[in-house]
């Protein structure tokens, strides 16, 4: 279930009809580094005049800080790893609300977001943290969807 929470119309000049700008992806099922970096960016934006909106596959500790700190947050619910029909709710959210980013944190939001974001026309950024996934082989499990979705982000920090 997608929960889309109503957005304040936006002052960022890059903004068109209060549509949001920048989206980060990430799982947010638990809270750590990543989170934490999520977090400060999502402050960091808003600070900023940039509207930014977060797309989470679980409700946890990140959705709440987010939340209390005034960032909407999209919870595309999957219901199993790499849910065709979580992508799907995935891409409806991006294009209602008129996403012209999407910043992916994590391995699922990279082959999940990224995939979908492509497929949409959307840019992709995907910022790497801690150790660098190595790309596995395409008889490597999921290796290949690594593969497939480092080939369809614009950006990789």
């Amino acid at each position: 279930m997608n929960t889309l929470e109503p957005l304040s119309p936006g002052s960022h000049s890059s903004q068109r009809d209060g549509k949001v700008t920048i989206a980060l992806c990430a799982a947010g099922e638990i809270w750590g580094g990543v989170e934490l970096a999520i977090q400060l960016l999502a402050a960091g934006l808003r600070s900023r005049g940039v509207d930014a909106v977060a797309i989470l596959f679980y409700e946890g500790l990140l959705a709440e800080r987010l939340r209390a700190d005034g960032v909407p947050v999209v919870v595309t619910q999957m219901p199993y790893k790499y849910s065709l029909s979580g992508a799907r709710a995935m891409s409806s959210a991006l294009r209602e609300l008129g996403v012209e980013l999407l910043h992916v944190h994590g391995y699922k939001a990279s082959v999940v977001g990224g995939i979908t974001a492509a497929r949409i026309g959307i840019p992709v950024v995907k910022t790497e943290h801690g150790a660098v996934e190595a790309p596995g082989g395409w008889r490597e499990g999921p290796g290949w969807m690594r593969l497939l979705a480092y080939r369809v982000v614009d950006r990789r920090v």
